[in-house]
């Protein structure tokens, strides 16, 4: 079938990932690695229970998931050691 004229030129770049199965049987998931996130200028990176976001290029914020479910409390300035790590994690991958 013909692609679209918008399409053709597009370049495609390999992802890598893991497999979501065991979540979908409702089984933990094992990561080696931190989940990267972007979309448009919102940058976020998951590793275990923290989560750093940064919405629209504004400053990080840093989230313990698993006792702040709903992201209330940003604890970016009580933990700036780990907030640096997870950004040096974040450039690191540099999409």
């Amino acid at each position: 079938s013909e692609l679209p004229d918008e399409w053709t030129n597009r370049t495609l770049r390999p992802i890598s990932g893991i497999t979501l199965t065991p979540a979908f049987r409702g089984e933990s998931l094992i990561r080696s690695e931190p989940i990267h996130l972007l979309f448009a200028r919102d940058r976020g990176l998951r590793d275990g229970d923290w989560k750093i976001v940064s919405f629209k290029s504004e400053p990080w914020e840093l989230y313990n998931v698993a006792e702040d479910r709903t992201e209330l409390n940003d604890l970016a300035t009580k933990h700036p050691e780990l907030a640096a790590t997870m950004i040096e994690k974040w450039t690191e991958k540099s999409f």
